[in-house]
């Protein structure tokens, strides 16, 4: 698999995407993440991307990621969801995406690094 994820306690969650991951792979694993228990408590869900090779999602596998997002929200007014994206192409999806996920009521802020997002969530989600 070319995604490894990890809790943060029950704080939040990262996805750190490796190599060439595949939409099938985001998909399920953001179907795993919502179906979880532990979705309805977390503060701040980061998908780091600054590991993969090549960004492989189209247009509309974004806007249904979005719409995934979306339909999840509900479930999590609270969530900060942080897109990490080292190149231009990633991080001009990732503010697509963002502006397809708009119908949240989530935080969406992106990053080009990922010591960026460590030092954003200990400074604004632990105590």
């Amino acid at each position: 698999m070319s995604i490894d994820i990890k809790y943060d306690g029950n704080i939040g969650v990262t996805f750190t995407l490796y190599n060439e991951f595949s939409y099938p792979e985001v998909v399920n694993a953001c179907k795993e993440l919502f179906a979880s228990d532990d979705f309805k408590n977390i503060k701040y869900w980061v998908i780091d991307r600054s590991n993969s090779i090549n960004y492989n999602l189209t247009t509309p596998q974004t806007r249904s990621l979005a719409e995934l997002c979306i339909s999840a929200s509900s479930k999590n007014k609270e969530l900060t969801h942080i897109l990490v994206s080292s190149t231009d192409l990633e991080y001009g999806m990732a503010n697509m995406f963002q502006v397809f996920e708009d119908k949240t009521d989530w935080n969406l802020l992106s990053f080009k690094e990922i010591e960026s997002v460590y030092q954003w969530v200990n400074d604004n989600i632990h105590p």
